[in-house]
C-alpha cells in the first residue's frame, strides 16, 4: 500500500504545481512603448495584490465649443488621434436648421443656414486647449480663413504607421 501512495503523490504534486505554474505555451504580446488601456485580463500577466477599477469620470469644464458659422449646428463624428506630440481632433460640421428650434437660441445666436458637411481639424499638445489652425484649403462662403479639411464624404480618420504611405 505505501508503495502505491508515493508515486500518487508525487503525481498530484506535480500536477498541482504544474496548475500553479503554468508553462508558458503563447509567445509573449509585444506592446513595444504603445499606450494600452487595461479592461479586462488579456494583456495581464498576474493580478496579484491589485485590480482592476473603474473610477468615476470629473468634470474639468467645457473644452471644445463649435461656434463656427462652417461648424453649424450639428459637430458629430469627432475622430481623436495622438500622432507625434499632438492631438488631433477631426470632426464633420453640418447645418440643419430642423435640428434646432429657434427659441432654444441663446440671445444673440443665430441660426446658421443650411449647408453640406465639412470635415474640420482641431489640435491641441495637451488635450484640454484646442486650437483651429487657419489651414486655407477650402472656401467657406467667401473665406479660406477656417480649419475645413475636407468638403462632404463621411468617414473617420485613419493613421496608417506605414512609411511608404503617400500621405
Amino acid at each position: 500500500m505505501m508503495r502505491m501512495v508515493l508515486p500518487i503523490f508525487c503525481l498530484l504534486f506535480s500536477l498541482s504545481y504544474a496548475l500553479a505554474n503554468p508553462a508558458e505555451t503563447a509567445e509573449s504580446l509585444d506592446i513595444d512603448s504603445r499606450l494600452e488601456l487595461f479592461v479586462d485580463d488579456y494583456l495581464i500577466e498576474s493580478m496579484k495584490g491589485v485590480r482592476l477599477k473603474l473610477h468615476e469620470p470629473r468634470s474639468a469644464g467645457k473644452v471644445l465649443t463649435f461656434d463656427r458659422p462652417w461648424e453649424g449646428n450639428l459637430s458629430i463624428a469627432l475622430g481623436l488621434l495622438k500622432h507625434d506630440d499632438r492631438y488631433r481632433l477631426y470632426y464633420r460640421g453640418t447645418s440643419l436648421p430642423e435640428y434646432l428650434r429657434p427659441s432654444g437660441l441663446r440671445t444673440g445666436e443665430v441660426l446658421v443656414p443650411e449647408h453640406p458637411g465639412v470635415f474640420c481639424y482641431l489640435e491641441s499638445s495637451d488635450g484640454i486647449r484646442w486650437s483651429r489652425p487657419s489651414l486655407g484649403l477650402h472656401d467657406f462662403q467667401g473665406s479660406q480663413d477656417n480649419n475645413i479639411i475636407l468638403e462632404g464624404g463621411l468617414g473617420h480618420p485613419l493613421l496608417d504607421p506605414n512609411p511608404d504611405v503617400n500621405s
